[in-house]
Order: structure tokens, then sequence, then C-alpha cells
């Protein structure tokens, strides 16, 4: 092997760069793992327990 880089390098080189660019990356499913991952976990609703209702709390003013 010559120290030259010569013309069918270039094309080996080349092929080899389109080849890896046209292959798809898994990114759908690795972007649907993150976003399940990400999402608070919300119980099923025949899982679900009704609580208490929201509170209100009014300030209580000094004086």
């Amino acid at each position: 092997m010559t120290a030259h880089f010569t013309d069918r390098d270039e094309r080996l080189w080349q092929r080899y760069a389109e080849e890896r660019a046209a292959r798809p990356l898994p990114a759908g499913t690795w972007l649907r793992a993150l976003r399940a991952a990400l999402r608070p976990h919300r119980p099923a609703a025949r899982d679900a327990v009704e609580g208490p209702g929201p509170q209100i709390v009014v300030a209580r003013t000094t004086g």
C-alpha cells in the first residue's frame, strides 16, 4: 500500500460515508423511551383512589 491517497481510496471513502448516512437511526425508539421515562406516572382509572378535593387556605391577618 502506498502512502498516497488515490482516486480509488477517495471513491471507497465516499461510498463508505454515503452508506453510513443512508442507514436510519433508531431515534424514534429512543425518543419514545425518553418520553415514557420523563412522563409522570399516572395510575389507570380503575386504580385511581379518590382523594380529598383541593383545600382553600386563607391567610390570617395579625393585629
